[in-house]
């Protein structure tokens, strides 16, 4: 029942954030052990529910945005988002509806982008747009399309 979410290629000095549902970890790339590429790998969050995603936290980020299904967005200062060991269960990144759940969580600049793939086509939130809340806010509607929202990626201006 084990399937393959995320493929990135990073260097080993940086920071990962991973999420499943509601929660979300970031650690070190130097906590993940390197496998032969048909190993079974390993635990990456101590979560029951299946992993939903994985981005690279660059060096240069100054705040985390984590956007949702529901298009809700919340921005918050880079060091809440603290690095913890692989394998732990996660905390909460953003205050979320039950219907809701994370659909990404980025490492961002105010000079950036986030672009998000709907049923209904493209549409693009600026960071600087979204205001700064604490990792436990329930974040703000940013998305106007009523169509599904599919994907959301962080693209530099």
């Amino acid at each position: 029942e084990d399937q393959v979410v995320s493929v990135e290629l990073v260097p080993a000095n940086l920071d990962i954030a991973i999420w499943s549902g509601k929660k979300a970890l970031r650690c070190s790339l130097k906590d993940v052990p390197l496998f032969k590429r048909n190993a079974t790998g390993s635990k990456a969050m101590g979560v029951s529910e299946p992993i939903n995603g994985m981005s690279v936290i660059y060096p240069d980020t100054t705040h985390i945005v984590v956007a949702t299904k529901n298009g809700k967005f919340n921005r918050f200062d880079a060091a809440l988002f603290a690095p913890h060991a692989r394998g732990c269960k996660g905390s909460n990144a953003i205050k979320l509806d039950t219907t809701d759940e994370i659909l990404g969580i980025f490492g961002v600049n105010e000079n950036e982008i986030i672009r998000v793939l709907t049923s209904e086509g493209i549409e693009q939130v600026a960071v600087s747009d979204i205001k700064v809340k604490s990792n436990i806010a329930a974040g703000t509607k940013m998305i106007k399309s009523k169509g599904v929202i599919i994907k959301a990626e962080a693209v530099k201006r």
